[in-house]
């Protein structure tokens, strides 16, 4: 894979986390000025009202404005942050002739991330061309409906092609886990989880459907694996179709050079791996190599399901919300013994389990 040259003249050559955070430290930074303020309206406060007996009605007051100026001047900051970034976007797009994307709604990506959530956009991405492909790179947000508030997820990626389309198999960083818990592990059926030689496994949790476990260990063979772990150990790597993904756990700093160069040197060194090892792979399943063709078994990794625990707390929770309501119509009406009944139900509930648990169990042998 080469990458063209490019003028990153437009980008600035500082971190941004570095700058930000010495910037809100700088003598001259509004947080500090607004800090300075509030300790000097509560130094005065206190000097001219311990006659009036009003020091902790004071100093709350001052708190109080003190923290709406603090949150004010932060997002402020933030805001001038993001504009800044996609004004160095659109220069750098700019002057290496690339083609662009800011908050484009049609979201048309095959990857799992992409098709998760609501209302999902592409904050700003970057397409390179390269040699007989391209990559693209970018922030992505989805917003992750709750049952007391909304939850808006910001990602980078990068995305680029392979020559032949391979089973569904995902990669999941176990460095950017939050506390754990990831959009993968919470949404993919754990049986399909493949364990690999050495110490791939502390770093990436393998996922691949089920009779395709040959395949996966064809794709990530010991040099790739080596690849991975090496360069890109941070990111979640997703491989749909003829589709690359790495995914970051945070939005990636794209006004920023040595951001640019750092996530080229991955994704340029960790494609023409997958490249390499894949130019002649063909699912055995399908009638044709020249197909370039995966069967709809291995098309797609499966969700994680309801499970047999879930179904039985459904129907209790069901069954415990109408026995008590049928058992009083019926006492009320006299029109059968409340025990009877009761009997009856719980007989029908029992059944059901039966019949969930045959359902599942067919299921899982298929």
């Amino acid at each position: 894979m080469q990458i063209p040259s490019l003028s990153f003249d437009s980008l600035s050559s500082t971190n941004t986390d570095h700058s930000f955070k010495r910037f809100l430290r700088s003598p001259r930074s509004p947080l500090t000025l607004v800090g300075a303020v509030v300790l000097f309206g509560i130094a005065v406060g206190i000097i001219t009202s311990f006659a009036s007996g009003m020091v902790i009605t004071l100093l709350i007051n001052f708190g109080v404005v003190g923290l709406i100026l603090i949150v004010f001047y932060t997002i402020m900051i933030k805001h001038q942050h993001q504009k800044k970034e996609r004004e160095a976007m659109l220069a750098f797009a700019a002057d290496n002739n690339l083609d662009i994307q800011i908050d484009n709604t049609s979201v048309n990506h095959t990857g799992m991330l992409f098709t998760i959530g609501e209302k999902r956009v592409i904050k700003q991405a970057i397409t390179i061309p390269v040699t007989n492909s391209w990559i693209e790179i970018g922030n992505y947000s989805y917003v992750i409906s709750g049952s007391k508030h909304d939850e808006t997820v910001t990602i980078g990626y990068m995305h680029t092609k392979l020559p032949r389309r391979l089973p569904h198999i995902i990669l999941d960083a176990k460095a950017n886990d939050k506390l754990g818990i990831n959009a993968f592990a919470t949404r993919l059926d754990r049986k399909q989880i493949l364990s690999l030689e050495g110490d791939f496994d502390k770093h990436f949790t393998l996922y691949a459907p089920k009779q395709y476990e040959r395949d996966a260990l064809y794709v990530l063979t010991p040099d790739v694996m080596h690849t991975l772990i090496t360069h890109a150990r941070d990111f979640d790597v997703e491989i749909i179709d003829d589709d690359v993904y790495l995914y970051g756990s945070r939005p990636f700093d794209l006004a920023y050079t040595e951001t640019w160069k750092h996530l080229l040197s991955v994704i340029s060194t960790v494609n023409p791996e997958f490249t390499s090892q894949t130019d002649y792979y063909a699912d055995e399943r399908v009638y044709s190599r020249s197909a370039n063709m995966v069967a709809p078994s291995g098309q797609r990794l499966a969700g994680k399901g309801i499970g047999l625990a879930g179904v039985i707390v459904a129907v209790l929770v069901t069954a415990f919300q109408i026995v008590p309501a049928a058992l009083d119509a019926y006492a009320a009406r006299g029109a059968v013994d409340g025990g009877l009944l009761f009997g009856t139900i719980m007989s029908m509930v029992g059944c059901s389990f039966v019949v969930v648990a045959l359902i599942l169990k067919y299921k899982n042998k298929k």
